[in-house]
């Protein structure tokens, strides 16, 4: 990858069919390039062998091998391309080992089109895209003074936060953050 492009490659990872089927399509929509729709971890790494995607869109929880085992492979493999988790865990401790493992955002299955959307090219573009539910729920640990209950390191919990106050900062989804809590 020699920089960002109008119109990302993206490899799809999720094992349930009509879920991958209707994203791909929104992406699509959206002047998106889906190179690949794949129903588990493995089968992404050998489609980003093939396509050279800049970013695989990776669900957690899949059959054979994990989704954080195969954001580590494929970091350490193709580091040019990003990796963004699309999941339903609000897990602090899913949230600390995603990006441990290399992944570049981490949103939720929920979350709006338009969010996903956005976090798709904000990996092609080399940012970050923090879901706007899982930074609320890390803005309110450190407000409560309770980081251990993230089960993340200071340091961890001090860019996570750094990420989620960035998002509200810059306005994005902003009221839908402040109704989530």
């Amino acid at each position: 990858m020699s920089g960002p492009r109008q119109l990302p490659r993206v490899v799809m990872a999720d094992d349930h069919p009509y879920f991958r089927s209707g994203l791909s399509r929104l992406l699509r929509r959206h002047g998106i390039t889906v190179v690949a729709e794949v129903p588990n971890a493995g089968a992404a790494i050998r489609a980003v062998e093939r396509t050279a995607a800049e970013v695989v869109i990776m669900d957690l929880s899949m059959p054979g091998l994990p989704g954080l085992e195969a954001t580590r492979c494929l970091r350490a493999q193709y580091p040019r391309t990003r990796v963004m988790v699309l999941t339903v865990s609000t897990q602090a401790q899913d949230v600390a080992s995603a990006i441990a493992a290399g992944a570049c955002g981490y949103l939720l299955k929920d979350d709006s089109p338009e969010s996903i959307v956005a976090g798709v090219r904000s990996a092609a573009a080399g940012e970050f895209a923090l879901s706007p539910r899982v930074a609320c729920y890390l803005l309110d640990l450190a407000r409560d003074g309770h980081p251990e209950r993230a089960q993340l390191s200071r340091a961890d919990l001090d860019v996570l936060i750094a990420l989620a106050r960035d998002r509200l900062d810059r306005g994005i989804d902003a009221r839908r953050v402040a109704g989530a809590r």
